[in-house]
């Protein structure tokens, strides 16, 4: 999230900067939150070419997070009221290909997330797009590239069913409720 620059080759983050991302104002003792706010800062500017952070330097940070907070890699959702989160078994999902227990192992997380997104994007994004075909191109495209030499396991589908209880997913699929 830091500047990088010359002078500051491996980037630099001040305190203002980086209140301004998540809408925190004041100071110390005394901070404010502003719903809606975030935003990147006026001062900001994008990484020095070669050092991009993509999806991969993303997932090694959820795992790294997910080792002091296992409950990070929690697949789920809210049932409809607040505090309703409800796990689902991983394994149930992927029809036994991944599970909860080894996520964080080797390239699991990666080949899960990538593949779930392949496997659910038809459903998701059928709305969204004028032209589906071209965008579930490029999306198969970028996926697949960033699957090759990752010696996943093969994702043969996944149980939508697992998703009914959930409030959010019926909306997302544009069905009132």
């Amino acid at each position: 999230m830091a500047n990088k620059s010359a002078q500051y080759p491996q980037g630099y983050l001040d305190k203002e900067t980086f209140k301004s991302f998540f809408a925190v104002t004041g100071q110390p003792g005394s901070f404010k939150y502003q719903p809606g706010h975030e935003r990147i800062p006026d001062n900001f500017y994008k990484r020095a070419p070669g050092t991009e952070y993509g999806i991969s330097d993303f997932l090694l940070d959820v795992l790294q997070f997910a080792r002091q907070d296992p409950r990070l890699l929690s697949v789920g959702g809210n049932t409809g009221t607040p505090n309703s989160f409800t796990g689902i078994d991983v394994s149930a999902l992927t029809k036994g290909v991944f599970n909860g227990a080894t996520l964080a192992d080797g390239n699991n997380l990666q080949c899960f997330i990538f593949q779930l997104i392949q496997s659910e994007a038809p459903g998701l994004l059928t709305g969204v797009y004028e032209d589906l075909t071209q965008a579930l191109r490029e999306l198969t495209e970028n996926l697949e590239g960033n699957l090759k030499g990752l010696g996943c396991p093969r994702l043969e589908g996944v149980d939508r069913g697992l998703y009914e209880r959930f409030p959010g997913y019926g909306r997302a699929k544009g069905v009132k409720g």
